[in-house]
């Protein structure tokens, strides 16, 4: 399936959907640009699985993403995205999002590609 690259013409948003409505709806309907989110828990709670559904929802509102990483590499990362059906093929190859490594961060910087 291929993303959805949003339309440019669109007001610009000062919040992060996730994407998910129900998800969005526990969290006061996303993520507030230019705010700092700890996302904490014990092991194996869904941190990584809310973060990467954030990350989904800010490249689908054409926002760029750079994640920063020591659990995978890029075909590993693409392939968990899959598994939670979120398709981020062509957010690689249009550049909203880029990878590295070696710590765990997660760059939301709020701007739009163009």
């Amino acid at each position: 399936m291929a993303a959805h690259i949003p339309d440019f013409t669109q007001e610009t948003t000062s919040v992060i959907s996730t994407g998910n409505s129900e998800l969005d709806k526990k969290i006061a309907d996303g993520l507030p640009l230019q705010s700092l989110t700890l996302i904490e828990g014990e092991n194996d709670t869904g941190k990584s699985v809310l973060t990467r559904q954030i990350m989904y929802g800010a490249m689908k509102q054409g926002l760029s993403v750079d994640l920063f990483t020591t659990e995978n590499t890029t075909k590993s990362f693409v392939k968990q995205m899959e598994s939670m059906s979120l398709d981020v093929c062509e957010y690689f190859a249009w550049e909203y999002l880029s990878g590295g490594s070696p710590t765990m961060s997660l760059a939301l910087n709020g701007t739009k590609k163009r």
